[in-house]
C-alpha cells in the first residue's frame, strides 16, 4: 500500500523541480519527519543555539557592510578628498562597484554559515523560485567569460545584486515587446539574435517549461502545470506535471495549438515530465517522481501513432538517488543525464552512460569538474552534431539563478563552459535549452516577468549560426514506402562508418507515416542501408567532408518486393581506380546481400558491373566483368551456392545518363557526378 505523505512533507516534494537533495531515498523523509517531531516536543535546542550564533555573525556582517559602504562610497570621497583609501574602479558607477565588493564579502561569510549548517539537509530550492535563486546565489559581477553590451549589461548586472522588484523594472527595459534583438556573447564573439515569447499557442497562465524538439525542429513536446481536471479548471488551480505536443506550421511559421498526450504517457496519479526526444522523434525520455520525492528516467517508443508504456531505464542510469533530466545522443547509444548520486562534484551533476554493440549499458561517467560545479547543473541537452552540450548551472558565473552554458567535446575532453550571455540568460532561472540541428533556432524556459505565466517557453533565432561556423552535420530524412502501393513501411535503417566498417546506429521508419530522420555529423564516409523483410534492401553512400556545412537531404526510399525483375543499385560497392579488387568499404554491403540470399535460398540473382562511357569497349567490358566476378567470388567464399549467383559485365552498354545528356550539363563537377552514377554495381533477381 502506498505510504500517505504528511502535508508538510508533500509540499516540499510537490514537483520534481523542487528536489535537489543528495540524500538516499527515504533518508530525507525520515530526517525531516524527525525534525518536525522534535520541534513539536521542544527538543531542538541545539538548532536554536546554532541559529542564534548565525544571526550574530550575520549582524556583524551587516555592520561591516555599512562600514565598508560608508568608507568606499563616492560620498565619502567627496567629504574627505584627502583620504588615503582610493575608490575602486567600477564598470557601471562607483556606488555600484563599492556595493559589489561588499556584496562579495557578504557572500563569502554567508557561504561559511551555510557550510556550518551543512549537516542538516535544508528543504530543496525550487528551480522556478526567482527570489530564492537570487537570494541563494549572488553571482559575481566580474566574469571574464561573459561580456555583455550597454543597456543589457547595466540591467542584468544591477539585477544580479538587487531585489526582485528592481530586477523586474530593469528587465522590462529590454523585454518591452514580444520580440527583442540582442547580441549574445560567446567568449570574445558576439552573435545577433532575437528572442520572443513563444505565445499563447503553447504558453499558459501557469508554468510551461522543458521544451524538447526533434532535430529539424518540426515537433515539440513540453511540460505544463495548466489545469486538466474539471475541478482544476473551475478553481483555476495548477495541475501536476503533464506532457503536451505540438507541430510547427512551416507555411505560417508558428507552432499550432498544443494538445495533451493521453495515457500511458501522462499518468494521472504521478508527475509526468518530458526530458528528451531522439533526433527522429521516435524515442521519448520522461521523468516520473516517486514516493520519496526523488524520481527516475523512463523511456517510451513511438509505434506508428501510439507511444508505448514508459519503462524505467536500468542501472547505472537510474540509481537510489534522483535523476531529473536527460538527453539522447544522435547515434542513440549515449544518454547524458543529471543526478545527485555520490561521486560527483556537488549537488546535481551531469553524467553520461553509453550502450555497447551488444546492447549493454556501461558504467556511468561524471563529466568532470570542467563541466560540473559544486552547485547544481540541470537541463542537459546534446546537439545533433553530437559534440555540443547545453546545460544550465547555478555554480558557474552568471547573471543570477540558473544560467545556460555550452561546452564542446574536443579530443575526448569537454571544453570550458561558455555562458550564452545576457538576453538569453536573465536574473531568474533559464533552463532546458535545446537547439535545432541548423544551429540557428533554439528554445528554452525562463522565469522572466513579462510572460504568459509563472514560467514560459521562449524562442531564440540567431541571424547567423550559434556556433562559430554553421553546424557541421547533414540531416538525412524522408519517407520509406512500398514501390508498388506507395504505402508507408516500417523499415530498419542502418548507419555504417565505412572507413571503420562499424555500425554507428540503427533506427526504424515510422510505421504510420514511413518517415525517418538521422543526423550525420561531418567528417565520415557513411553507408546507409534500408531493409525490410520480404523486400530488396536499399543502399546509399554519403561521404561528408569534415568541414562540410549544415544541409538537409530529403529522399523518398522506394522498396521493391522480392520478385523476378526487381533490381537495385549497390551504392556501397567500391573498387580501386581501374582495378577489380574490392575495397574494404564494400564488405558491409556484400554481407547484407549474403544475408538476403541465405534467408531466401530460392532466389537466383545476377550481379552486374557497369563503367562510364570513357575508354574503349573491350577494356570496359573486361574491367566490368572482373568487377562483377569479384563480388560473386566473395559470396561463394562465404558459402553461397554457385547456382544462386551469376556475374555479368556490361561495360558502357547500359548507362543511366547518356553522353548526350552529360554534354548538356553546364559544370565539369556535375558532369563528373553523372559519370560516377554510370559507374555502378547492380543486383537483379532472375528467379524467385
Amino acid at each position: 500500500m502506498e505510504l500517505k505523505k504528511p502535508k508538510t512533507i508533500d509540499e516540499l516534494f510537490q514537483s520534481k523541480l523542487s528536489n535537489y537533495e543528495s540524500s538516499k531515498k527515504g533518508e530525507s523523509w525520515q530526517l525531516l519527519n524527525h525534525l518536525i517531531n522534535e520541534q513539536q516536543k521542544g527538543k531542538i535546542v541545539f538548532l536554536r543555539i546554532k541559529t542564534f550564533f548565525a544571526s550574530l555573525v550575520a549582524m556583524g556582517v551587516v555592520l561591516f557592510f555599512i562600514f565598508q559602504f560608508s568608507v568606499f562610497s563616492p560620498q565619502s570621497s567627496v567629504h574627505n578628498p584627502q583620504s588615503s583609501i582610493p575608490s575602486p574602479p567600477s564598470p557601471i558607477n562607483n556606488t555600484q562597484s563599492s556595493f559589489n565588493n561588499t556584496q562579495s564579502s557578504f557572500n563569502n561569510t554567508q557561504s561559511s554559515i551555510n557550510n556550518t549548517q551543512s549537516s542538516i539537509p535544508s528543504p530543496p530550492s525550487p528551480i522556478n523560485n526567482t527570489q530564492s535563486s537570487i537570494n541563494n546565489q549572488q553571482p559575481a559581477i566580474s566574469n571574464p567569460q561573459l561580456v555583455v553590451s550597454n543597456e543589457i549589461n547595466t540591467a542584468d548586472v544591477v539585477v544580479s545584486v538587487s531585489s526582485e522588484k528592481e530586477a523586474s523594472e530593469k528587465e522590462l527595459n529590454y523585454l518591452k515587446s514580444s520580440t527583442n534583438t540582442i547580441f549574445v556573447y560567446l567568449g570574445n564573439d558576439s552573435v545577433e539574435a532575437s528572442i520572443s515569447n513563444i505565445g499563447k499557442e503553447l504558453n499558459s497562465p501557469f508554468a510551461d517549461y522543458a521544451p524538447v524538439i526533434n532535430a529539424d525542429g518540426s515537433e515539440m513536446y513540453f511540460t505544463s502545470r495548466r489545469p486538466v481536471t474539471k475541478k482544476e479548471k473551475k478553481n483555476a488551480t495548477a495541475s501536476s506535471e503533464n506532457i503536451y505536443y505540438t507541430t510547427f506550421d512551416a507555411n505560417n511559421k508558428k507552432w499550432i495549438t498544443s494538445s495533451i498526450l493521453p495515457t500511458p504517457i501522462n499518468d494521472p496519479k504521478r508527475f509526468n515530465s518530458v526530458i528528451a526526444i531522439s533526433n527522429d522523434g521516435q524515442r521519448m525520455l520522461l521523468y516520473r517522481d516517486d514516493k520519496y520525492g526523488n524520481g527516475d528516467i523512463f523511456e517510451s517508443v513511438l509505434n506508428g501513432k501510439t507511444w508505448s508504456n514508459p519503462e524505467k531505464l536500468p542501472a547505472p542510469i537510474n540509481s537510489e538517488y534522483m535523476e531529473s533530466s536527460a538527453s539522447i545522443s544522435p547515434d542513440g547509444r549515449t544518454i547524458f543525464f543529471v543526478s545527485n548520486r555520490p561521486g560527483g562534484q556537488g549537488g546535481l551533476d551531469i553524467w553520461s552512460c553509453t550502450k555497447n554493440q551488444q546492447g549493454q549499458w556501461g558504467n556511468a561517467k561524471n563529466l568532470g569538474s570542467s563541466v560540473n560545479s559544486t552547485e547544481n547543473e540541470e537541463g542537459v541537452s546534446i546537439h545533433p552534431d553530437g559534440k555540443t552540450l547545453y546545460f544550465s548551472s547555478r555554480g558557474h558565473k552568471g547573471l543570477g539563478g540558473y544560467d545556460i552554458f555550452s561546452t564542446t567535446l574536443e579530443n575526448g575532453n569537454w571544453s570550458t563552459p561558455k555562458n550564452l550571455g545576457a538576453g538569453i540568460n536573465s536574473p531568474g532561472d533559464d533552463v532546458y535549452f535545446v537547439m535545432e540541428a541548423n544551429g540557428k533556432v533554439g528554445y528554452y524556459s525562463s522565469t522572466r516577468k513579462n510572460g504568459e505565466g509563472e514560467k514560459d517557453i521562449y524562442r531564440i533565432e540567431f541571424s547567423s549560426p550559434e556556433k562559430e561556423k554553421t553546424a557541421l552535420l547533414t540531416l538525412f530524412k524522408g519517407l520509406v514506402i512500398d514501390k508498388t502501393t506507395n504505402l508507408p513501411l516500417d523499415a530498419e535503417i542502418e548507419i555504417i562508418d565505412l572507413e571503420k566498417n562499424e555500425q554507428i546506429t540503427t533506427l526504424k521508419s515510422n510505421a504510420a507515416s514511413g518517415s525517418f530522420l538521422v543526423s550525420l555529423p561531418s567528417g565520415k564516409n557513411y553507408g546507409i542501408n534500408v531493409k525490410k523483410e520480404g523486400y530488396l534492401f536499399y543502399s546509399e553512400n554519403m561521404n561528408i567532408p569534415i568541414a562540410a556545412n549544415y544541409k538537409e537531404i530529403i529522399k523518398t526510399v522506394l522498396l521493391d518486393k522480392l520478385k523476378a525483375g526487381a533490381k537495385i543499385v549497390l551504392k556501397n560497392i567500391f573498387y580501386d581506380y581501374n582495378k577489380s579488387i574490392l575495397r574494404s568499404e564494400s564488405i558491409n554491403e556484400l554481407n547484407r546481400l549474403y544475408e538476403l540470399l541465405i534467408q531466401n535460398p530460392q532466389l537466383k540473382v545476377e550481379l552486374s558491373a557497369h563503367t562510364d562511357s570513357r575508354g574503349n569497349n573491350d577494356y570496359n567490358n573486361k574491367l566490368s566483368q572482373e568487377r562483377a566476378q569479384s563480388c560473386v567470388d566473395y559470396l561463394i567464399k562465404k558459402g553461397i551456392s554457385e547456382k544462386q549467383v551469376v556475374a555479368k559485365g556490361y561495360g558502357k552498354q547500359q548507362p543511366l545518363i547518356t553522353d548526350v545528356e552529360i554534354n548538356n550539363i553546364k559544370t565539369e563537377i556535375d558532369k563528373e557526378t553523372a559519370h560516377q552514377q554510370n559507374r555502378r554495381t547492380e543486383f537483379t533477381i532472375l528467379e524467385n
